[in-house]
Protein backbone atom coordinates (compact mmCIF):
# COMPACT_ATOMS: atom_id res chain seq x y z
CA UNK A 1 0.00 0.00 0.00
CA UNK A 2 1.19 3.39 -1.16
CA UNK A 3 1.05 6.98 1.00
CA UNK A 4 -2.41 8.49 0.39
CA UNK A 5 -1.70 11.43 -2.27
CA UNK A 6 -3.28 14.13 -0.56
CA UNK A 7 -3.37 15.18 -4.53
CA UNK A 8 -5.66 12.82 -5.57
CA UNK A 9 -8.17 13.27 -3.65
CA UNK A 10 -11.97 12.39 -4.60
CA UNK A 11 -14.37 14.97 -5.65
CA UNK A 12 -16.29 14.06 -2.17
CA UNK A 13 -12.80 14.39 0.04
CA UNK A 14 -11.91 17.67 -1.79
CA UNK A 15 -14.51 19.73 0.16
CA UNK A 16 -12.31 20.82 2.65
CA UNK A 17 -12.80 23.92 5.32
CA UNK A 18 -10.89 26.23 3.65
CA UNK A 19 -13.46 26.39 0.30
CA UNK A 20 -16.10 27.55 2.22
CA UNK A 21 -15.09 29.35 5.74
CA UNK A 22 -12.63 31.61 4.70
CA UNK A 23 -14.94 33.65 2.60
CA UNK A 24 -17.07 33.95 5.87
CA UNK A 25 -14.23 34.93 8.12
CA UNK A 26 -12.00 37.39 5.96
CA UNK A 27 -12.57 39.88 8.32
CA UNK A 28 -11.77 37.90 11.66
CA UNK A 29 -7.96 40.08 11.79
CA UNK A 30 -8.89 42.72 9.44
CA UNK A 31 -7.51 45.36 11.84
CA UNK A 32 -5.37 47.94 11.58
CA UNK A 33 -2.42 47.40 13.31
CA UNK A 34 -2.30 44.15 12.97
CA UNK A 35 0.40 42.27 10.99
CA UNK A 36 -0.93 38.87 9.30
CA UNK A 37 1.30 36.80 7.50
CA UNK A 38 0.25 33.13 5.96
CA UNK A 39 2.61 30.74 4.73
CA UNK A 40 1.98 27.39 2.67
CA UNK A 41 4.24 24.55 4.25
CA UNK A 42 6.20 22.37 1.92
CA UNK A 43 4.74 18.44 0.64
CA UNK A 44 7.81 16.57 0.16
CA UNK A 45 6.58 15.78 -3.47
CA UNK A 46 7.40 19.08 -4.16
CA UNK A 47 11.17 19.42 -3.22
CA UNK A 48 13.20 18.68 -6.36
CA UNK A 49 16.29 18.31 -4.41
CA UNK A 50 15.53 15.54 -1.54
CA UNK A 51 17.84 13.37 -0.47
CA UNK A 52 18.01 9.41 -0.79
CA UNK A 53 16.47 9.49 2.44
CA UNK A 54 13.66 11.71 2.07
CA UNK A 55 13.22 9.67 -1.14
CA UNK A 56 12.78 6.40 0.27
CA UNK A 57 10.27 8.15 2.87
CA UNK A 58 8.25 8.18 -0.46
CA UNK A 59 7.78 4.61 -0.33
CA UNK A 60 7.21 4.26 3.14
CA UNK A 61 4.00 3.04 4.21
CA UNK A 62 3.19 5.58 6.70
CA UNK A 63 1.74 8.99 6.16
CA UNK A 64 3.64 10.36 9.73
CA UNK A 65 6.63 9.61 11.69
CA UNK A 66 5.75 7.28 14.95
CA UNK A 67 6.99 5.10 17.76
CA UNK A 68 7.00 1.82 15.68
CA UNK A 69 8.45 3.09 12.40
CA UNK A 70 11.32 3.65 15.19
CA UNK A 71 11.77 0.25 16.14
CA UNK A 72 11.19 -1.31 13.25
CA UNK A 73 13.60 0.43 11.60
CA UNK A 74 15.86 2.69 13.42
CA UNK A 75 19.22 2.74 11.40
CA UNK A 76 17.03 4.83 9.38
CA UNK A 77 15.22 7.23 11.20
CA UNK A 78 18.15 7.83 12.96
CA UNK A 79 19.77 9.40 10.04
CA UNK A 80 16.47 12.05 9.65
CA UNK A 81 16.22 12.92 13.31
CA UNK A 82 20.15 13.50 13.30
CA UNK A 83 20.09 14.34 16.63
CA UNK A 84 19.86 11.12 18.84
CA UNK A 85 22.03 8.48 19.40
CA UNK A 86 18.75 5.84 20.72
CA UNK A 87 15.47 5.11 20.03
CA UNK A 88 14.19 5.89 23.61
CA UNK A 89 15.62 9.35 23.11
CA UNK A 90 13.81 9.55 19.64
CA UNK A 91 10.49 8.24 21.08
CA UNK A 92 10.39 11.35 23.71
CA UNK A 93 9.92 13.62 21.00
CA UNK A 94 7.53 11.99 18.82
CA UNK A 95 5.43 11.69 21.42
CA UNK A 96 1.48 12.36 21.08
CA UNK A 97 0.34 14.60 23.37
CA UNK A 98 -3.37 14.89 24.10
CA UNK A 99 -5.34 17.81 22.53
CA UNK A 100 -8.18 18.84 25.31
CA UNK A 101 -10.92 21.47 24.48
CA UNK A 102 -10.29 24.65 26.24
CA UNK A 103 -12.73 27.49 26.13
CA UNK A 104 -14.23 26.91 22.89
CA UNK A 105 -11.08 25.88 21.31
CA UNK A 106 -9.17 22.31 20.74
CA UNK A 107 -5.54 22.83 22.44
CA UNK A 108 -2.73 20.46 23.62
CA UNK A 109 -2.41 19.06 27.29
CA UNK A 110 0.04 20.62 29.08
CA UNK A 111 2.61 18.42 29.25
CA UNK A 112 6.08 17.73 31.03
CA UNK A 113 8.74 15.50 29.79
CA UNK A 114 12.88 15.88 29.52
CA UNK A 115 12.93 17.03 25.81
CA UNK A 116 9.83 19.15 25.13
CA UNK A 117 6.61 20.36 27.46
CA UNK A 118 3.35 22.35 26.78
CA UNK A 119 2.39 24.57 29.35
CA UNK A 120 -0.53 26.86 29.30
CA UNK A 121 -1.94 24.68 26.68
CA UNK A 122 1.37 26.17 24.46
CA UNK A 123 4.36 24.54 23.10
CA UNK A 124 7.32 25.71 25.06
CA UNK A 125 9.46 28.15 23.22
CA UNK A 126 12.61 28.23 24.75
CA UNK A 127 14.72 32.10 24.58
CA UNK A 128 11.65 34.33 25.18
CA UNK A 129 12.73 37.27 26.98
CA UNK A 130 11.74 38.62 30.24
CA UNK A 131 10.70 41.65 28.92
CA UNK A 132 9.15 42.45 25.69
CA UNK A 133 6.90 45.01 23.76
CA UNK A 134 5.19 42.59 21.21
CA UNK A 135 4.24 38.96 20.48
CA UNK A 136 4.50 37.03 17.18
CA UNK A 137 2.23 33.90 17.34
CA UNK A 138 2.78 30.65 15.05
CA UNK A 139 -0.81 29.14 14.25
CA UNK A 140 -0.66 25.79 12.71
CA UNK A 141 -0.80 22.08 12.91
CA UNK A 142 1.59 19.51 14.11
CA UNK A 143 4.15 20.43 11.79
CA UNK A 144 4.16 24.35 13.64
CA UNK A 145 3.63 22.19 16.80
CA UNK A 146 6.78 20.36 16.09
CA UNK A 147 6.72 16.81 16.94
CA UNK A 148 9.88 15.09 16.02
CA UNK A 149 11.73 17.35 17.73
CA UNK A 150 12.55 19.12 20.84
CA UNK A 151 11.60 22.29 22.40
CA UNK A 152 14.87 24.46 21.20
CA UNK A 153 14.03 23.04 17.55
CA UNK A 154 10.71 24.36 17.03
CA UNK A 155 9.86 27.07 14.55
CA UNK A 156 9.07 29.46 16.89
CA UNK A 157 12.15 29.03 19.33
CA UNK A 158 14.01 29.31 15.89
CA UNK A 159 12.41 32.42 15.16
CA UNK A 160 12.69 33.68 18.84
CA UNK A 161 16.67 32.96 18.93
CA UNK A 162 17.07 35.29 15.69
CA UNK A 163 14.47 37.91 16.95
CA UNK A 164 16.55 38.13 19.75
CA UNK A 165 19.87 38.09 18.26
CA UNK A 166 18.78 41.63 16.03
CA UNK A 167 16.01 43.21 18.13
CA UNK A 168 16.75 42.17 21.79
CA UNK A 169 13.86 42.82 24.46
CA UNK A 170 11.52 43.62 21.77
CA UNK A 171 9.24 40.56 20.71
CA UNK A 172 8.27 36.97 22.23
CA UNK A 173 7.14 33.86 20.19
CA UNK A 174 4.24 31.97 20.83
CA UNK A 175 4.22 28.54 19.61
CA UNK A 176 0.15 27.92 18.55
CA UNK A 177 0.65 25.05 16.92
CA UNK A 178 -1.91 21.91 17.86
CA UNK A 179 -1.65 18.48 16.36
CA UNK A 180 -4.45 16.41 14.90
CA UNK A 181 -7.26 19.77 14.43
CA UNK A 182 -8.62 20.68 11.82
CA UNK A 183 -8.15 23.79 9.56
CA UNK A 184 -11.48 25.05 10.87
CA UNK A 185 -10.22 24.58 14.52
CA UNK A 186 -7.07 26.26 13.28
CA UNK A 187 -9.14 29.12 12.17
CA UNK A 188 -11.56 29.40 15.41
CA UNK A 189 -8.20 29.41 17.60
CA UNK A 190 -7.07 32.19 15.97
CA UNK A 191 -10.19 33.91 16.60
CA UNK A 192 -10.52 33.13 20.28
CA UNK A 193 -6.82 35.37 20.51
CA UNK A 194 -6.65 38.48 21.82
CA UNK A 195 -3.75 40.34 19.71
CA UNK A 196 -2.37 44.22 20.50
CA UNK A 197 -1.71 46.48 18.30
CA UNK A 198 1.69 45.52 16.98
CA UNK A 199 1.69 42.07 16.82
CA UNK A 200 2.54 39.69 14.66
CA UNK A 201 0.03 37.00 13.65
CA UNK A 202 1.68 33.85 11.11
CA UNK A 203 -0.73 31.18 9.77
CA UNK A 204 1.50 28.05 8.22
CA UNK A 205 -1.03 25.75 6.57
CA UNK A 206 -0.93 22.54 4.18
CA UNK A 207 -2.09 23.16 0.50
CA UNK A 208 -5.29 21.66 -0.11
CA UNK A 209 -5.75 20.88 -4.22
CA UNK A 210 -9.33 21.83 -3.81
CA UNK A 211 -8.63 25.16 -2.76
CA UNK A 212 -8.17 28.34 -5.25
CA UNK A 213 -5.12 30.07 -3.47
CA UNK A 214 -4.36 32.16 -6.32
CA UNK A 215 -7.72 33.67 -5.55
CA UNK A 216 -8.80 33.19 -1.74
CA UNK A 217 -9.49 36.13 0.16
CA UNK A 218 -7.63 36.02 3.00
CA UNK A 219 -8.05 37.75 6.59
CA UNK A 220 -5.82 40.73 5.67
CA UNK A 221 -4.78 40.65 1.88
CA UNK A 222 -4.66 38.20 -0.79
CA UNK A 223 -0.98 37.43 -0.51
CA UNK A 224 0.52 33.90 1.26
CA UNK A 225 4.11 32.67 0.21
CA UNK A 226 5.07 28.89 -0.48
CA UNK A 227 7.84 27.42 1.73
CA UNK A 228 8.92 24.76 -1.13
CA UNK A 229 11.13 27.20 -3.21
CA UNK A 230 13.53 27.97 -0.40
CA UNK A 231 14.37 24.14 0.72
CA UNK A 232 14.84 23.89 -3.60
CA UNK A 233 17.48 26.60 -3.69
CA UNK A 234 19.66 24.90 -1.15
CA UNK A 235 22.51 23.34 -2.78
CA UNK A 236 23.89 19.80 -1.12
CA UNK A 237 21.17 19.62 1.14
CA UNK A 238 20.71 17.57 4.01
CA UNK A 239 17.60 15.53 4.97
CA UNK A 240 15.15 17.65 6.72
CA UNK A 241 11.58 15.31 6.31
CA UNK A 242 11.08 13.12 8.80
CA UNK A 243 7.59 12.32 7.09
CA UNK A 244 5.56 12.99 4.12
CA UNK A 245 2.59 14.68 6.07
CA UNK A 246 5.74 16.34 6.24
CA UNK A 247 7.21 16.97 9.58
CA UNK A 248 10.47 18.32 9.79
CA UNK A 249 13.44 17.66 11.84
CA UNK A 250 15.48 20.35 13.32
CA UNK A 251 17.20 21.56 10.36
CA UNK A 252 14.17 22.35 8.25
CA UNK A 253 12.63 24.05 11.36
CA UNK A 254 15.61 26.05 10.81
CA UNK A 255 15.33 26.92 7.35
CA UNK A 256 11.38 27.54 7.42
CA UNK A 257 12.03 30.18 10.64
CA UNK A 258 14.88 31.56 8.56
CA UNK A 259 13.06 32.42 5.81
CA UNK A 260 10.07 34.07 8.18
CA UNK A 261 11.87 35.96 9.63
CA UNK A 262 13.30 37.07 6.43
CA UNK A 263 9.97 38.44 5.25
CA UNK A 264 9.54 39.92 8.69
CA UNK A 265 12.32 41.80 9.47
CA UNK A 266 11.48 45.25 7.71
CA UNK A 267 8.18 45.18 9.39
CA UNK A 268 9.88 44.45 12.99
CA UNK A 269 12.45 47.18 12.17
CA UNK A 270 9.21 49.45 11.62
CA UNK A 271 7.03 48.64 13.98
CA UNK A 272 9.59 48.88 16.81
CA UNK A 273 10.56 52.92 15.50
CA UNK A 274 6.20 53.02 16.05
CA UNK A 275 5.69 51.14 19.35
CA UNK A 276 4.48 53.70 22.10
CA UNK A 277 5.48 51.84 25.39
CA UNK A 278 3.08 50.92 27.86
CA UNK A 279 0.16 52.10 25.60
CA UNK A 280 -3.61 51.31 26.84
CA UNK A 281 -5.69 52.98 24.49
CA UNK A 282 -3.36 50.97 21.18
CA UNK A 283 -4.76 47.47 22.70
CA UNK A 284 -7.17 45.56 19.76
CA UNK A 285 -9.71 42.53 20.93
CA UNK A 286 -11.40 40.91 18.73
CA UNK A 287 -14.75 40.15 18.99
CA UNK A 288 -14.80 36.46 20.54
CA UNK A 289 -13.60 36.60 23.81
CA UNK A 290 -10.10 35.21 25.02
CA UNK A 291 -11.68 32.81 27.04
CA UNK A 292 -14.56 30.75 28.00
CA UNK A 293 -17.45 33.18 28.37
CA UNK A 294 -18.87 33.57 32.05
CA UNK A 295 -22.01 35.79 30.48
CA UNK A 296 -24.38 33.17 31.50
CA UNK A 297 -23.10 31.64 34.76
CA UNK A 298 -25.29 31.89 37.41
CA UNK A 299 -22.99 31.67 40.18
CA UNK A 300 -20.45 34.83 38.94
CA UNK A 301 -23.56 36.97 38.11
CA UNK A 302 -24.80 36.32 41.71
CA UNK A 303 -21.15 36.99 43.03
CA UNK A 304 -21.36 40.40 40.96
CA UNK A 305 -25.11 41.20 42.30
CA UNK A 306 -23.49 40.92 45.78
CA UNK A 307 -20.36 43.20 44.69
CA UNK A 308 -22.53 45.90 43.11
CA UNK A 309 -23.64 46.64 46.51
CA UNK A 310 -20.07 48.40 47.42
CA UNK A 311 -19.78 50.40 43.42
CA UNK A 312 -18.84 53.81 44.71
CA UNK A 313 -21.22 56.71 44.06
CA UNK A 314 -19.79 59.22 41.11
CA UNK A 315 -17.38 55.95 40.67
CA UNK A 316 -16.93 57.44 36.91
CA UNK A 317 -14.81 60.39 38.37
CA UNK A 318 -12.44 58.24 40.48
CA UNK A 319 -9.65 56.55 40.55
CA UNK A 320 -10.46 53.00 41.30
CA UNK A 321 -8.21 50.46 42.36
CA UNK A 322 -8.07 46.76 43.49
CA UNK A 323 -5.68 44.10 44.75
CA UNK A 324 -6.36 40.31 45.05
CA UNK A 325 -4.05 38.89 47.85
CA UNK A 326 -4.13 35.55 50.19
CA UNK A 327 -2.76 36.95 53.24
CA UNK A 328 -1.43 33.72 54.95
CA UNK A 329 -1.31 35.48 57.15
CA UNK A 330 -1.16 39.35 56.47
CA UNK A 331 2.31 40.68 57.39
CA UNK A 332 3.74 44.21 57.48
CA UNK A 333 4.18 43.87 53.35
CA UNK A 334 0.87 43.30 52.72
CA UNK A 335 0.10 46.01 54.80
CA UNK A 336 2.60 48.55 53.35
CA UNK A 337 1.46 47.46 49.80
CA UNK A 338 -2.10 48.41 50.57
CA UNK A 339 -1.06 51.85 52.17
CA UNK A 340 1.14 52.64 49.29
CA UNK A 341 -1.75 51.75 46.74
CA UNK A 342 -4.57 53.42 48.82
CA UNK A 343 -2.21 56.53 48.42
CA UNK A 344 -2.49 56.25 44.95
CA UNK A 345 -6.79 55.96 44.57
CA UNK A 346 -9.77 57.07 45.11
CA UNK A 347 -10.65 53.71 46.44
CA UNK A 348 -9.14 50.95 46.72
CA UNK A 349 -10.42 47.21 46.78
CA UNK A 350 -8.86 44.49 49.09
CA UNK A 351 -10.30 41.27 47.70
CA UNK A 352 -9.07 38.17 50.14
CA UNK A 353 -8.53 34.77 48.57
CA UNK A 354 -11.70 32.87 49.60
CA UNK A 355 -10.33 29.48 48.60
CA UNK A 356 -9.47 27.33 51.20
CA UNK A 357 -6.37 26.06 50.66
CA UNK A 358 -4.09 27.69 52.76
CA UNK A 359 -2.31 27.38 56.39
CA UNK A 360 -4.71 30.07 57.63
CA UNK A 361 -8.54 29.58 57.13
CA UNK A 362 -10.23 32.41 55.05
CA UNK A 363 -12.12 33.64 58.21
CA UNK A 364 -9.23 34.04 59.82
CA UNK A 365 -6.91 35.32 57.02
CA UNK A 366 -9.55 38.13 56.58
CA UNK A 367 -10.16 39.03 59.91
CA UNK A 368 -6.31 40.00 59.59
CA UNK A 369 -6.98 42.20 56.81
CA UNK A 370 -10.17 43.81 57.89
CA UNK A 371 -8.17 44.63 61.33
CA UNK A 372 -4.87 45.80 59.22
CA UNK A 373 -6.42 47.92 57.14
CA UNK A 374 -9.03 49.99 59.47
CA UNK A 375 -7.41 52.77 59.75
CA UNK A 376 -6.92 53.21 55.92
CA UNK A 377 -9.84 54.99 55.13
CA UNK A 378 -10.09 54.64 51.41
CA UNK A 379 -9.92 50.37 51.75
CA UNK A 380 -12.79 48.01 51.18
CA UNK A 381 -12.22 44.58 52.27
CA UNK A 382 -14.11 42.22 50.35
CA UNK A 383 -13.74 38.04 50.01
CA UNK A 384 -12.93 37.48 46.66
CA UNK A 385 -15.33 34.80 45.66
CA UNK A 386 -14.98 31.72 43.15
CA UNK A 387 -13.52 33.94 40.88
CA UNK A 388 -10.21 35.38 41.59
CA UNK A 389 -7.40 33.11 42.26
CA UNK A 390 -9.40 29.67 43.21
CA UNK A 391 -9.05 26.40 42.11
CA UNK A 392 -11.17 27.49 38.88
CA UNK A 393 -9.69 30.01 37.85
CA UNK A 394 -5.80 29.64 38.76
CA UNK A 395 -5.41 26.09 40.53
CA UNK A 396 -1.69 26.25 40.21
CA UNK A 397 -1.62 29.36 42.72
CA UNK A 398 -1.93 26.70 45.18
CA UNK A 399 1.61 24.72 44.37
CA UNK A 400 3.23 28.00 44.89
CA UNK A 401 6.82 26.94 46.82
CA UNK A 402 6.33 23.27 45.88
CA UNK A 403 8.01 23.61 42.34
CA UNK A 404 9.57 27.23 41.36
CA UNK A 405 10.34 25.54 37.80
CA UNK A 406 6.54 25.00 37.34
CA UNK A 407 4.49 27.32 34.32
CA UNK A 408 1.32 28.10 34.54
CA UNK A 409 -1.67 29.98 32.01
CA UNK A 410 -3.48 32.64 34.47
CA UNK A 411 -5.29 33.66 31.36
CA UNK A 412 -8.59 32.99 32.61
CA UNK A 413 -8.24 34.68 36.36
CA UNK A 414 -7.15 37.21 34.37
CA UNK A 415 -9.55 38.10 32.10
CA UNK A 416 -12.17 36.70 34.43
CA UNK A 417 -10.69 39.63 36.34
CA UNK A 418 -10.45 42.28 33.61
CA UNK A 419 -14.18 41.56 31.88
CA UNK A 420 -16.37 41.25 34.40
CA UNK A 421 -15.25 42.38 38.01
CA UNK A 422 -13.47 45.31 37.10
CA UNK A 423 -16.08 46.49 34.68
CA UNK A 424 -18.91 46.37 37.89
CA UNK A 425 -16.93 48.29 40.12
CA UNK A 426 -14.99 50.74 37.52
CA UNK A 427 -11.66 49.74 38.75
CA UNK A 428 -9.23 50.99 36.22
CA UNK A 429 -5.77 50.20 38.10
CA UNK A 430 -4.88 46.86 40.13
CA UNK A 431 -1.61 46.36 42.26
CA UNK A 432 0.15 43.55 43.17
CA UNK A 433 3.78 43.14 44.94
CA UNK A 434 7.01 42.48 43.06
CA UNK A 435 7.77 38.73 43.26
CA UNK A 436 11.21 37.85 43.76
CA UNK A 437 10.98 34.42 44.76
CA UNK A 438 7.67 32.38 43.54
CA UNK A 439 7.90 31.54 40.20
CA UNK A 440 4.05 30.90 39.74
CA UNK A 441 3.39 34.67 41.14
CA UNK A 442 6.05 36.41 38.99
CA UNK A 443 3.72 34.42 36.38
CA UNK A 444 0.88 36.01 37.41
CA UNK A 445 1.87 39.21 37.50
CA UNK A 446 3.36 38.88 34.00
CA UNK A 447 0.32 37.86 32.80
CA UNK A 448 -1.90 40.50 34.64
CA UNK A 449 0.37 43.32 32.67
CA UNK A 450 -0.14 41.59 29.29
CA UNK A 451 -3.89 40.88 29.48
CA UNK A 452 -5.31 43.65 32.18
CA UNK A 453 -4.89 46.32 29.42
CA UNK A 454 -6.95 44.68 27.09
CA UNK A 455 -9.58 45.35 29.55
CA UNK A 456 -8.63 49.34 30.18
CA UNK A 457 -7.31 48.04 33.68
CA UNK A 458 -3.65 49.53 34.46
CA UNK A 459 -0.90 47.04 36.16
CA UNK A 460 1.05 48.64 38.49
CA UNK A 461 4.14 46.85 40.88
CA UNK A 462 4.92 48.25 43.95
CA UNK A 463 8.69 47.24 45.16
CA UNK A 464 8.28 44.62 47.96
CA UNK A 465 8.81 46.13 51.90
CA UNK A 466 12.16 44.85 53.97
CA UNK A 467 13.50 44.45 57.08
CA UNK A 468 16.80 44.48 57.82
CA UNK A 469 17.49 44.03 54.45
CA UNK A 470 15.32 40.94 54.38
CA UNK A 471 11.86 40.97 51.73
CA UNK A 472 8.84 40.49 53.98
CA UNK A 473 7.07 37.02 52.78
CA UNK A 474 4.50 34.99 54.29
CA UNK A 475 6.47 32.06 53.49
CA UNK A 476 9.26 33.78 55.79
CA UNK A 477 6.63 34.75 58.47
CA UNK A 478 4.88 30.66 58.74
CA UNK A 479 8.60 29.85 59.19
CA UNK A 480 9.17 31.75 61.91
CA UNK A 481 5.68 30.48 63.57
CA UNK A 482 6.51 27.05 63.10
CA UNK A 483 10.00 27.62 64.52
CA UNK A 484 8.63 29.87 67.26
CA UNK A 485 11.20 32.91 66.58
CA UNK A 486 8.66 35.27 68.02
CA UNK A 487 11.23 37.79 67.93
CA UNK A 488 11.92 37.83 64.32
CA UNK A 489 8.35 36.98 63.36
CA UNK A 490 6.91 40.39 65.37
CA UNK A 491 9.32 42.23 62.65
CA UNK A 492 7.48 41.23 60.10
CA UNK A 493 3.84 41.06 61.11
CA UNK A 494 1.97 44.49 62.43
CA UNK A 495 0.41 44.08 66.09
CA UNK A 496 -2.90 43.52 64.69
CA UNK A 497 -1.99 40.38 63.42
CA UNK A 498 0.34 39.45 66.06
CA UNK A 499 -2.39 39.48 68.66
CA UNK A 500 -4.65 37.70 66.25
CA UNK A 501 -2.20 35.02 66.01
CA UNK A 502 -1.58 34.82 69.94
CA UNK A 503 -5.62 34.88 70.60
CA UNK A 504 -5.98 32.31 68.11
CA UNK A 505 -3.41 29.65 69.65
CA UNK A 506 -1.29 30.00 66.70
CA UNK A 507 1.61 31.60 68.84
Amino acid sequence: MQIKNLFDETEAEAKCYECEAFSRNEDVLNIEGIYYVQYIYPLLREITNRTIEEEALLSQMSETIHVDMLKNNWEFYSKLLDKYDTEEEAEKVIKLVPVVNKNGCRVPADFFSEKFNVVGNERVTTSIPKEYKHTIYIFGKSEVFGKGVEDADTIASYLQRLVNKQYPNTYRVVNKGVSAISDKEVDNYIKHTIFKNGDIVINIFLKRRCFDYENRRCFYHNAYKELAPAFNRIQNRESMFLDSVPHMNYKGNKVIADEIFSDIEEYLSENLKNTVENSINGTIILETAPNENFDDNLELTEYLEELSKYKVSDCNNKKIGAIVMNCNPFTLGHQYLIKTAAGMVDTLYIFVVEEDKSIFPFEHRFEMVKRGTENIDNVVVLPSGRFMISSLTFPEYFLKGEDNSIAVDTSLDVDIFGKYIADKLNISVRFAGEEPFDAVTRQYNASMKDRLPHYGVEFVEIKRKTVDETVISATTVRKYIKEKKYEELSKMVPDTTFGYLTDKGYI
